[in-house]
């Protein structure tokens, strides 16, 4: 099943979600960026540079989001959609569904992420519906931005397809400086 049949199919029972256990001490976390598998900061999942976990889930995110880059060749980070696209006009139709990997965290490891994403004073945390490569919707915690300092930029580096495996889709803006 491809993940454009997986929505489809999830679509009519988008009610059913799995929420996000939080039993014990073991939390499901969605990762869109250097943490996901095989990348440089994947050992704070391990714990070891030298494993690799594999994912619980693969999917992508119900909400939309930026997927903005300080350069081409940095990580991304994912910025809130604003409905009212009150944040910049750079951002007319570049809203996309995040693509990432969700895993099964102790509260070790869930403080390891927390530390290198500076939660909460640069990343903040939500609750967001990943559509699974297996059809399933859960819920994970994501680490976002409201509103992001690169935004005040003249230059701006957009992932348009919303995976960070996929940088030849980034797009550059130039000689934008004008916010709403």
């Amino acid at each position: 099943m491809t993940l454009q049949e997986a929505k489809v199919y999830a679509d009519t029972y988008r009610g059913n979600v799995i929420k996000n256990h939080t039993m014990g001490n073991s939390t499901w976390v969605f990762v869109y960026g250097t943490l996901m598998n095989d990348q440089c900061n994947h050992h704070f999942i391990t714990g070891s540079r030298d494993v690799q976990y594999r994912p619980k889930f693969t999917g992508m995110t119900w909400e939309h989001f930026h997927f903005v880059y300080n350069s081409p060749d940095s990580f991304p980070i994912a910025v809130r959609a604003d409905k009212n696209n009150t944040i910049d006009r750079r951002f007319n139709g570049t809203e996309v569904n995040v693509f990432g990997e969700v895993y099964d965290v102790c509260d070790n490891v869930l403080a390891r992420i927390r530390r290198l994403e500076g939660f909460p004073d640069w990343y903040k945390e939500c609750k967001v519906n990943v559509l699974t490569d297996c059809g399933k919707t859960v819920e994970a915690i994501m680490y976002y931005q409201d509103k992001h300092q690169l935004l005040n930029r003249d230059v701006l580096h957009l992932g348009m397809l919303g995976d960070f495996r996929e940088k030849d889709n980034i797009v550059t803006h130039y000689g934008f400086s004008n916010k709403i």
